[in-house]
């Protein structure tokens, strides 16, 4: 797997299930197509031969389980960062504000996808470090080894490109938020040096908001209004509408917080 990060290629493992495993010690393809069929071969082997090439890595750097290493020549490589994939270049539709799409685990085994702008890879200072930690990924904290991360990103080559936006909302057909977009696109990503986005997050399913907020509602005309201001601010925009506000205004203990927590 390091050599294949290395030098971009592909290495692929065959997954045997418990009963093939009782089968004997089987360790390769043709132990699983003596074992599976050839069915079973095709079934694991055809995705992930069409699946895209990893970038090759820069000279000096090696990528395995454990995370992004320098290795200088003379010793035991130097440790960076956990592991960290470059999926793609991003600029804007101009051709401007181009920047790196990564991905990467944090410590709970969370997925993160940050759009990192070229500008914080040729800084002299720590933003990028911070951008990253506070995502979740691991750095080392020695600022020589910390612009080497910079060297990566900025060296590495890359086939896709993809657009990038600084602002949440819609960007075409697609609303794009801080975790993704809807509809789903692998085409267009938020990308900014700010990467503090707490109010945006999804909690929950669908029906549980039905059962747990939305008909607790029915029979309240301010909290069902709440909800409607809610669902229409991300709308106007397809209506060319003016945006607006509304203020509630009472004494105390009417119920003015609770519809404000019904919106959110």
């Amino acid at each position: 797997e390091e050599s294949a990060a290395k030098y971009g290629c592909k290495v692929i493992f065959p997954e045997f299930s418990e009963t093939i495993k009782k089968e004997g010690q089987p360790t390769d393809f043709n132990d699983l197509h003596i074992l599976a069929g050839l069915e079973e071969v095709s079934r694991q082997l055809l995705p992930k031969i069409m699946e895209p090439l990893k970038p090759k890595l820069p000279p000096g750097f090696i990528q395995n389980k454990k995370g992004l290493y320098f290795d200088k020549g003379d010793g035991e490589p130097d440790w960076i960062c956990s592991p960290i994939e470059v999926l793609a270049y991003t600029r804007d539709v101009n051709s401007e504000n181009w920047g790196r799409l990564t991905r990467f685990r944090d410590l709970d085994g969370f997925i993160h996808e940050q759009a990192i702008p070229t500008e914080l890879l040729v800084s002299d200072d720590t933003e990028l470090a911070k951008l990253l930690a506070n995502q979740g990924l691991a750095i080392v904290p020695r600022r020589a080894l910390q612009n080497k991360l910079k060297h990566f990103l900025q060296s590495i080559n890359l086939e896709k490109r993809a657009v990038c936006t600084s602002r949440i909302g819609w960007y075409g057909n697609h609303f794009i938020l801080p975790d993704g977009a809807i509809p789903a696109t692998d085409e267009i990503y938020l990308q900014s040096d700010n990467g503090n986005y707490v109010g945006f997050r999804t909690s929950g399913i669908l029906q549980e908001w039905q059962e747990q907020i939305a008909m607790p509602c029915m029979g309240n005309s301010r909290l069902i209004f709440s909800l409607s201001c809610a669902f229409a601010a991300p709308l106007l925009p397809l209506l060319y509408a003016e945006s607006g506000g509304f203020n509630l205004k009472g004494a105390s203990s009417i119920g003015k917080s609770t519809a404000l927590a019904v919106a959110a």
